[in-house]
C-alpha cells in the first residue's frame, strides 16, 4: 500500500525482509536496502495526481497523464505492461516490475482503480480502459476478445495483459 503526499510524491511501507522476493511490490527497485516496516519514498515520482494499490501491485497517474505500474504481474498481466506483440507471440503476460513502468498501451489518464486482479483507467477525454482478469465480465468488455496468436490457435483468454478501451 502507498501514501500520496500533497507534493505529488508517493511513499510505500516496506514490510518485506530483503531478499524474500517481494521487492517488486514496493516500487523501490529490485534490491531495497531498507529494513522491514520502513516508510520510503518511491524514487522518481514527484508529480503524481492519483494512485491505486491492488493485490501486490500499484498504479500512479502523473500530472502529464502518464500511467505507471509496478508489482507482481501474477498470472493475468494485471500491470498492463505486456506489449500486445509479446502477448500475441507468447500467449503469456510479461515480467513483474520492481520500479514504476509505463503501460504497454499509452493514453492520457485522469484516474485509475483496481480490485483484486483487474484494473480500470479513466482518460482525460472520458474514455475507459480495462485490463487484467475478465472471465466474469469484470472488464466491461462483454465477451473477451479473440486473440489471433502467432504461435497458437486463436482463442479468447480469461485475461488481457494490456489496456483495451471499453466500447
Amino acid at each position: 500500500h502507498g501514501l500520496l503526499l500533497s507534493g505529488g510524491t508517493v511513499h510505500v511501507w516496506h514490510v518485506a525482509r530483503v531478499g524474500d522476493g517481494a521487492d517488486a511490490v514496493h516500487g523501490l527497485g529490485g534490491r531495497s536496502a531498507l529494513p522491514p516496516f520502513t516508510l520510503a519514498r518511491v524514487p522518481g515520482l514527484d508529480d503524481v495526481v492519483a494512485m491505486a494499490a491492488g493485490q501486490s501491485c500499484s498504479f500512479v497517474v502523473r500530472a502529464d497523464g502518464t500511467l505507471l505500474a509496478w508489482g507482481l504481474n501474477g498470472g493475468n498481466g494485471r500491470l498492463g505492461t505486456t506489449p500486445p506483440a509479446f502477448f500475441d507471440e507468447r500467449a503469456s503476460w510479461g515480467p513483474d516490475a520492481s520500479v514504476p513502468t509505463p503501460l504497454a498501451v499509452r493514453f492520457e489518464a485522469a484516474a485509475v482503480s483496481t480490485h483484486n486482479n483487474h484494473v480500470l483507467a479513466l482518460t482525460r477525454d472520458g474514455r475507459v480502459y480495462a485490463w487484467g482478469t475478465g472471465d466474469k465480465g469484470q472488464l466491461g468488455l462483454g465477451a473477451m476478445p479473440v486473440i489471433r496468436f502467432r504461435t497458437r490457435s486463436p482463442r479468447a483468454m480469461p485475461y488481457t495483459p494490456y489496456p483495451i478501451e471499453i466500447p
